[in-house]
């Protein structure tokens, strides 16, 4: 018994420190992008999304941050996978935003900013062929539709549901507003 108290112990503390590591990164990226500000913008830090910046045309860039410290056998890091709960998490709230604020498209920008590597990742290849007009918008709803088989997880179900079911224009607006950095 007292063996198993130590393996839940040093569990707990492993995932206390990849908690306090990810909050260290998103903090690492608030002073990054404040460096970078211009006169007259602004920043914030878990206010509007991880890191927001608020710019003189008053548009906003949405900074939504994922870290990891798990390494593949070669140390490189891991890919952040297409059924990424954490991803889907994100995309669900920015989703969820455009559905109840007025307006929020015409203000708002996207970006998902990650350590890790984006791999063979679904969405981040759907979006990118969008945004290059390699496929259309019902290319986008048929492939999104295709992943979501791949699931049984009800959140990333239902995420890719509201995102299919976002107006038309509203989904091709989001998706042209919408960054990846790795």
């Amino acid at each position: 018994m007292n063996n198993m108290s130590t393996t839940n112990t040093n569990n707990t503390k492993f995932s206390e420190g990849q908690k306090a590591i990810g909050f260290d990164y998103q903090f690492y990226y608030f002073f990054f992008r404040a460096l970078q500000l211009e006169e007259g913008e602004s920043i914030g830090y878990e206010a509007k999304d991880d890191v927001h910046v608020d710019n003189l045309d008053g548009s906003t860039v949405l900074y939504q941050l994922k870290h990891s410290s798990q390494r593949k056998q070669n140390g490189e890091i891991i890919n952040l996978p297409s059924l990424d709960i954490d991803l889907w998490h994100t995309l669900y709230n920015w989703i969820n935003q455009i559905k109840t604020e007025e307006n929020f498209l015409n203000i708002h920008s996207f970006v998902l900013v990650s350590n890790k590597n984006e791999g063979n990742n679904q969405f981040i290849e759907i979006l990118n062929e969008f945004q290059t007009n390699v496929i259309k918008i019902n290319d986008v709803k048929e492939k999104l539709k295709k992943l979501s088989q791949k699931t049984s997880s009800s959140e990333i179900l239902n995420t890719i549901d509201e995102i299919i079911t976002l107006e038309e224009n509203k989904l091709c607006m989001f998706l042209k507003k919408h960054k990846n950095l790795s």
